[in-house]
């Protein structure tokens, strides 16, 4: 069913009614009509700049879990990456059973595909975890931050900018 919108004169409310004139004799006097457009405005008026902000936000998560790491999985620091091709080929070497040759960087930065053990592959696989595991807890709680500004008194467009990765 479609609807028609009314604002009241200081345009803070909006009331909807059924747009084949069922109702007409409850539009209440004084009420403006306005666009959906202009009543989803005043009914959500931070709705676009909430989900540019969240997926802001969402893409600073996914590029901080394919960052990369330094584990001491080998028994010193070593770099390694965290895009999901590493991830899958990780979890390819764990799921034979068997150690591997799988790439990563020393401390003088040389890159290399490096022999590990099975349980050098499972502690990398930790790290990685914990590794994502934080990002995710870090946009969960920027998302807690986005809540709390849309949920407060008199929130503010620039409000929302303080909201960074």
């Amino acid at each position: 069913m479609t609807h028609k919108y009314f604002k009241d004169p200081a345009g803070t409310e909006i009331y909807a009614y059924d747009a084949d004139g069922s109702q007409d004799d409850f539009i209440l006097p004084g009420l403006i009509p306005c666009s959906k457009a202009e009543a989803d405005e005043i009914r959500f008026p931070f709705a676009d700049h909430i989900i540019a902000k969240i997926a802001e936000i969402k893409n600073a998560r996914d590029a901080a879990v394919g960052s990369g790491l330094t584990s001491a999985a080998l028994g010193s620091p070593h770099a390694y990456g965290t895009q999901a091709e590493n991830r899958n080929y990780l979890n390819n070497l764990i799921s034979l059973g068997n150690g591997g040759k799988f790439t990563c960087t020393d401390v003088d930065g040389i890159k290399a595909r490096r022999l590990h053990t099975h349980a050098q592959l499972l502690a990398l696989a930790h790290d990685i975890e914990a590794h994502i595991s934080a990002q995710f807890d870090h946009y969960e709680t920027k998302l807690a931050e986005i809540d709390v500004i849309v949920n407060s008194p008199s929130p503010a467009y620039t409000d929302f900018d303080c909201v960074v990765w």
